[in-house]
């Protein structure tokens, strides 16, 4: 099972996986030496002939030395292997994360990708592929060194050993779309449970944390099957293995025995025999137990290929004088081939005030990134000022669009760097934004945040974010969940913010609280990627469709949450 690609990749690092082989390769011809040596001796005891018990002892500790040394050497250079491998990996991964402006993996996937994923082609390349090269070199040395013994137990052995990887190839097949089938629930399962993790506080807000616990159970459940079926795929493989080399290994017995009662093998050479027959198979007995290896370390190696394919886009060099209006044009849109954005348009112009609501999926907050020209788009146009957004620099992009998320990274230092990252030098404006956001009884602009921000509140290191964001001047703001998992303090402190923000400057606002969008001046409900309705805040509520049943059913679970 070759990966030619993943073979052409470490091409420098193959010549330590000859020396791994040539190691193996010599510790065989040591152990058919030392049989050899064993049964000369035992054939002399039987005849009683005398036996140089020093020279015997010399030669045979002689061979274990060197025995050692070669297991030494095969396990240095394995592990170096080992090394090269996986800081070659990382490397060239980190390297490509950091180049792109939004890889196609997620983040759980991504690290998922980075340990376990990685580990699988560790194994891969420093046992499985010296184990392959080994395993058909082991068989044709013995062949060649009992074919003058016994041709005919010789060519039986060699016969047999074919058969056990014809059952991996076998199972092979059988396994491909199962491996496949494991490895996406193993990473899918990472990523729902990363997801739950951030989005606990709010799942308990709304009592639906039951209801995500149970869908987690499901997923883990799934996952706990297809990772039995793929044990009892390996198991079974394991059996029609050892079936095929312990019967090899007999067929071999009874032949040798055979031919020495009928006087045509000595009994050292039968004994040889027996002695060398099982080392046939084991090399490829090895190999087997090593297929499911090789079947991850596969998977793993198309999941990093597709990363490291991918292709920052060219983006122009044209820039934006100033923000009149950004419009959608029938586009669409697939993440990690599963559709996210569907055949959406929609504009906002210079001064709007757009609320972007849904449920969890829907694809609100993939609209950022877009509007970032982050994702390329599979079809229609994505325009700023009636000009295709592939056109202008990203420089001219974050000079005109400043974006707010809910997980945006507190550093370490005092609220004065914090704020002077804005770009904005005025120490009044500082102050005035600190009272803007209630952050101004913290201590003043000297006051040390914590890296993270830990020692700021949840409600305290967003509205800290939010006073950086009121600074930076800009044509359009956008809030991506602005509010998310914060006290509801910090929630009316900010979004008065962006309501007052909104008065002079173009904002979007993305928001899982139906009751904020109320707020905007125009609302656009999405539905599965696409727009199921839009509209006022009163227009949606007299057509009683899908906007109002959402805001509804939260109104209604947040006064059950209320009144207890």
């Amino acid at each position: 099972m070759f990966n030619k690609r993943l073979l052409k990749y470490f091409s420098k690092e193959l010549k330590y996986v000859y020396l791994i082989v040539l190691a193996q390769w010599l510790i065989l011809l040591v152990h058919t030496a030392l049989s050899y040596y064993h049964v000369e001796v035992l054939q002399k005891l039987y005849h009683h002939q005398n036996i140089e018990i020093i020279s015997y002892m010399l030669i045979v500790l002689g061979l274990i030395v060197l025995r050692l040394f070669l297991q030494r050497v095969q396990d240095d250079t394995a592990f170096k292997v080992s090394t090269l491998t996986k800081s070659k990996l990382r490397e060239d991964v980190f390297k490509k994360v950091y180049q792109l402006s939004s890889p196609c993996f997620n983040q759980a996937t991504l690290t998922q990708l980075l340990s376990e994923g990685i580990e699988q082609l560790d194994i891969y390349c420093s046992k499985y592929l010296p184990q392959f090269y080994y395993a058909l070199l082991a068989p044709l040395t013995l062949f060649i060194f009992i074919v003058p013994i016994s041709f005919k137990v010789a060519i039986t052995l060699l016969i047999c050993v074919p058969l056990i990887p014809l059952s991996i190839i076998v199972v092979q097949k059988i396994a491909k779309k199962l491996l496949a089938k494991y490895w996406n629930s193993y990473t899918g399962l990472a990523s729902s449970f990363l997801e739950n993790l951030q989005g606990l506080t709010t799942l308990k807000l709304y009592q639906s944390d039951k209801i995500y616990q149970d869908k987690m159970d499901l997923d883990a459940e799934d996952f706990r099957k297809k990772t039995m079926k793929v044990l009892i795929m390996q198991l079974n493989s394991i059996s029609i293995m050892d079936i095929v080399a312990y019967g090899g290994f007999g067929i071999g017995v009874i032949l040798s025995v055979i031919d020495y009662q009928n006087h045509i093998l000595s009994l050292g050479q039968t004994l040889l025999m027996i002695m060398v027959s099982i080392e046939f198979f084991l090399p490829l007995r090895l190999l087997g137990s090593y297929f499911h290896i090789a079947s991850n370390g596969n998977e793993a190696a198309n999941k990093i290929f597709k990363l490291l394919d991918q292709e920052e886009k060219e983006t122009g060099s044209q820039m934006m004088t100033s923000f009149e209006s950004i419009q959608f044009d029938h586009v669409d849109f697939a993440y990690e081939d599963i559709a996210v954005i569907k055949d959406l348009s929609f504009s906002i112009k210079k001064g709007d005030f757009v609320a972007i609501v849904g449920k969890s999926g829907s694809g609100k907050s993939t609209l950022t990134s877009l509007m970032f020209n982050d994702y390329q788009i599979q079809k229609g146009k994505i325009l700023y000022n009636q000009i295709p957004i592939h056109q202008y620099s990203k420089k001219t992009l974050y000079q005109h669009l400043t974006l707010l998320q809910d997980d945006t990274y507190i550093f370490k230092g005092t609220l004065q760097e914090h704020l002077a990252l804005s770009g904005n030098d005025c120490t009044k404006d500082y102050l005035k934004v600190l009272k803007l956001v209630k952050l101004d009884q913290l201590g003043g602009l000297d006051f040390m945040v914590e890296e993270g921000g830990r020692n700021l509140s949840g409600g305290q290191k967003q509205r800290l974010a939010l006073a950086r964001v009121l600074l930076h001047d800009s044509d359009l703001y956008i809030f991506d969940e602005a509010t998310s998992n914060i006290d509801s303090e910090s929630e009316k402190i900010i979004m008065n913010a962006i309501c007052e923000l909104a008065k002079t400057k173009t904002v979007m606002m993305i928001t899982h609280r139906m009751y904020f969008s109320q707020k905007a001046r125009h609302i656009i409900v999405l539905k599965d990627g696409h727009i199921q309705e839009q509209g006022t805040y009163q227009q949606l509520m007299q057509k009683e469709g899908y906007y109002k049943e959402l805001y509804q059913s939260q109104e209604n679970l947040e006064r059950i949450l209320h009144h207890e």
